[in-house]
């Protein structure tokens, strides 16, 4: 009677187990049983237990993608299209690496870069500015000393006169 009872016993449990409604159904899934004395003590419990489920998960995941890539290339193949090229070398290289961590100071470093062109276009700016005006102000000493410039007579020189106006009427065209 103790193997009809340990018989009935699992049979209850299976029942329990089994979904009997669509409904039901999600709960079910994750129902389990109480942990028994042995699985307890080879520390398959909690964290361990789930990240073990997670990798299986995932890696039935990729599997599941694989037989349904290689159904898709037959399919192709019967309908008559070609297969797709296997990627180069480099193209397998970069899509199997790990992408690079991004750099938290990215943003930071651009802006610091963009503000250091910047400084330098407005000293090179002014600089050129400078340059200017220390030119046009020598010209004006020049300008202003060969007006100053008289005759034995004191009457200015008319050369130097009509050499400033010209100057003056070929900047205004």
């Amino acid at each position: 009677s103790t193997a009809f009872n340990v018989n009935s016993t699992l049979i209850l449990i299976r029942m329990a187990m089994a979904p009997d409604n669509h409904h039901h159904h999600h709960e079910n899934k994750h129902r389990r049983l109480a942990v028994g004395v042995e699985e307890f003590a080879a520390g398959k419990k909690g964290v361990t237990r789930a990240i073990q489920e997670y990798k299986h998960r995932k890696e039935r995941k990729v599997k599941d993608k694989a037989i349904l890539i290689r159904s898709y290339n037959k399919i192709k193949k019967r309908e008559g299209y070609q297969r797709e090229t296997k990627p180069t070398e480099e193209e397998q290289d970069s899509s199997t690496k790990r992408r690079n961590k991004s750099d938290p100071f990215t943003k930071s470093r651009a802006k610091a870069e963009q503000q250091a062109l910047d400084k330098q276009r407005r000293l090179q700016e002014q600089e050129k500015r400078e340059k200017q005006t220390r030119e046009n102000l020598k010209k004006r000493r020049h300008q202003a000393q060969l007006m100053k410039k008289r005759t034995k007579k004191g009457q200015p020189v008319m050369s130097h006169v009509i050499h400033n106006i010209l100057d003056k009427l070929q900047k205004d065209e």
